[in-house]
C-alpha cells in the first residue's frame, strides 16, 4: 500500500493490492485498486480479469462479462479470459455459450482440467453423464495429465453409481 501512495501512477503494486484483496474476499477494495489500473491502464489485462472476477462475485454479471471479453480480446491465446467467461455463461444458465468458451480454453491449452471439469459439469447437469464420460474419455489422447483426466472419470463413475468403473480410474 505504500509504494502506491508514494507512486499513485504505479501499477504492478496497485495490481497485487487488487488479487489480495480479491482473494481474501475484500471485492470493494478490488474493484477499487482495479478502476485505478484500468483508468490508468484500460489495455491492462491482468486488471480486467481481477475487476470482472470481483464484478461476477458481486453477481454483476453483464459487467464482468464485458471484462472478461475486453480481456480475450487484448490476449486472444490466453485461456483465463475464455473459462472466465465460461463461470458467468453457467452462472447464467447459457450452457451451450458456456461449452463454446470452456472448449476453446482447453484447445487453447489441452492440460487445463480446469476446462474439462467445467465441461463434464455441464455435460452432468443437463442429464448426460454417458457425454461426460466420452468427453473425458476422448480428451486422455489430447492431454499430458493423464491422472486428472482418470480422476474425473472416477467422479463421473461415482455420480452414475458404477462404483466398479470408479475404482478402476
Amino acid at each position: 500500500a505504500r509504494a502506491t501512495e508514494i507512486n499513485p501512477n504505479w501499477n504492478p503494486p496497485r495490481l497485487r493490492l487488487a488479487q489480495l484483496y480479491f482473494g481474501t474476499g475484500d471485492t470493494q477494495l478490488a474493484l477499487e485498486q482495479s478502476d485505478k489500473i484500468l483508468a490508468l491502464q484500460p489495455r491492462n489485462e491482468t486488471a480486467l480479469l481481477v475487476s470482472g472476477a470481483a464484478r461476477l462475485r458481486n453477481g454483476e454479471f453483464d459487467k464482468a462479462l464485458a471484462l472478461f471479453k475486453r480481456a480475450r480480446d487484448l490476449s486472444p491465446k490466453n485461456p483465463a479470459s475464455y473459462m472466465d467467461t465460461g463461470a458467468v455463461y453457467v452462472l447464467e444458465r447459457k450452457y451451450a455459450e458456456a461449452t463454446k468458451e470452456y472448449e476453446h480454453a482447453l484447445k487453447l491449452n489441452p492440460d487445463m482440467i480446469g476446462a474439462l471439469s467445467a465441461l463434464i459439469q455441464i455435460d452432468i447437469v443437463q442429464g448426460n453423464a454417458n457425454a461426460a464420460l466420452a468427453r473425458a474419455s476422448e480428451h486422455l489422447q489430447k492431454t499430458k495429465d493423464q491422472a486428472g483426466v482418470y480422476q474425473l472419470m472416477g467422479q463421473i463413475s461415482l455420480g452414475t453409481r458404477d462404483y466398479a468403473k470408479a475404482v478402476e480410474y
